[in-house]
Parts: C-alpha cells; structure tokens; sequence
C-alpha cells in the first residue's frame, strides 16, 4: 500500500517548503502499539488506486483474503514494538 510515514524534521521542511501554514505546535505522541487498519479502512483508503491498476474483478476476493490475513493479528510495531505518532497544529499564514 502507498504509505509513508515522514520523520518530525522532513514534516516540518515540507511544512515549510509548502509555505501555507506556519507550525504552531509540532511534537511526538508517546509510544503506543497501533491496530492493523481494518479491510473496511484500507478499502475506503485504497479503492480507488487499486480498481485503476489491477480492474474491479480482483477486488472483492482482494478485501477478502486481506480481512482473514489481519484476523487476530497483534498490532503493528516498529522498533521497540511501538509505533511513533506526531501532533501537529498548523496556523494559515496571511
């Protein structure tokens, strides 16, 4: 799937570089085990990108074969068996 999870700085270049908003607050969450996203989730999120690649006709069995994959499956980890999250607050520039 087409995922990727910026580190805090490359977040704040591409924040800067964009030149929209200004960083009002930027820091890490505490380290916390995350779910695996549902079928129901990754479907809404990737639908689309995948109906245009590979035809409607693998879908069904696609979401399918994905749902019993994730079944009981622990959550995801990275190192340390956490995954990082960032809080950002953004003020528009004028």
């Amino acid at each position: 799937m087409p995922l990727y999870s910026p580190s805090i700085e490359e977040l704040r270049k591409l924040i800067e570089k964009n030149g929209c908003f200004g960083i009002a607050r930027l820091e890490t969450l505490p380290p916390m085990p995350v779910p695996l996203p549902s079928a129901e989730e990754c479907r809404s999120g990737f639908e689309s990108i995948l109906r245009k690649h590979f035809r409607s006709e693998i879908i069904e069995q696609l979401f399918q074969r994905y749902s019993a994959k994730i079944a009981g499956q622990p959550p995801v980890k990275t190192i340390d068996g956490f995954a990082i999250g960032l809080f950002v607050i953004l003020k528009r520039n004028v």
